[in-house]
């Protein structure tokens, strides 16, 4: 039986039928026992052997698993489909969001191995400038838009109070459906509220905006681009908006990360910062 050919072996041979040279490598073996070759061609042994160490450079960068032609829309698209194993529901509809509304019509077309860091860096900047619709010093954003499974609000078309709240009914309080807050049960007990899980932040908020809840409470940290939008309309609104502790909301920061969040009707916003203040513990 032959000996098997080491990783890193391989050639250099004229191919007749196609009229080029053809540099060969040999990278050992994959888990089913086939042998991975690569293979450079040119019209000289020089430019075979140069097209070789660029598909070699490419497999080692990662990138020989994609066809020449693989897109920066068709690697976006196989990561929705299969990178997010694992992840809750909220994080995948946002993930899905960003991409399709950003990431892929801005440089879906472009091929992947031609995709350079350069390009990425002037795409992120170009980005931050047109989506940054922060007041000056970080204050909470002037526009924003939200869509529910039902209506879509927008800042400038609330009417009237649609946060009124239900007639003669108890406080309802919306919270995530998978990372309710620690003490959010205790806050349910003190104040006589019913706790109404859902998800997505912006359809929590949307449930207060339309009159459905009376309170979005939230602890545990999300991103930026998850309540920017819904924080405007509800502001809009005239609802109240601030974090847990009554302190303003913050963004455009250098790190994303918004830690926790109270939209309610502004009418309740003393009593539930009270509240929260007294049921809370240090470490939620």
């Amino acid at each position: 039986m032959p000996a098997r050919r080491s990783r890193g072996d391989g050639g250099l041979h004229w191919d007749a039928a196609r009229q080029r040279w053809i540099a060969t490598a040999s990278l050992g073996y994959d888990p089913s026992g086939k042998r991975v070759i690569k293979r450079g061609s040119g019209k000289t042994k020089t430019e075979a052997k140069a097209k070789l160490k660029e598909v070699l450079r490419d497999y080692e960068d990662g990138l020989a698993i994609a066809p020449d032609g693989y897109t920066v829309a068709q690697a976006v698209t196989d990561w929705l489909a299969h990178g997010l194993n694992g992840r809750d529901r909220d994080t995948i509809i946002t993930c899905t969001i960003l991409c399709q509304t950003h990431i892929i019509p801005a440089l879906g077309a472009r091929k992947l191995r031609d995709l350079r860091a350069e390009d990425v860096d002037k795409w992120l900047a170009a980005k931050a400038r047109t989506l940054s619709t922060a007041a000056p010093g970080g204050d909470v954003p002037r526009t924003g838009a939200v869509a529910s499974p039902g209506p879509q609000y927008r800042d400038d078309d609330i009417a009237g109070d649609p946060g009124a709240g239900a007639a003669g009914g108890g406080l309802r309080l919306v919270v995530s459906r998978t990372r309710p807050p620690g003490f959010v049960q205790r806050l349910a007990d003190r104040t006589g509220a019913a706790l109404l899980p859902l998800g997505s932040a912006g359809a929590k908020a949307a449930a207060v905006i339309c009159g459905e809840a009376d309170a979005y409470v939230h602890s545990g940290g999300q991103y930026e681009w998850d309540s920017a939008a819904p924080v405007a309309v509800a502001r809009a609104a005239g609802l109240h908006a601030s974090r847990i502790d009554g302190s303003k909301l913050a963004y455009n920061q250098a790190s994303p990360s918004v830690p926790d969040i109270l939209i309610c009707r502004a009418a309740l916003a003393d009593l539930l910062l009270g509240a929260i203040s007294s049921v809370r513990r240090p470490d939620e």
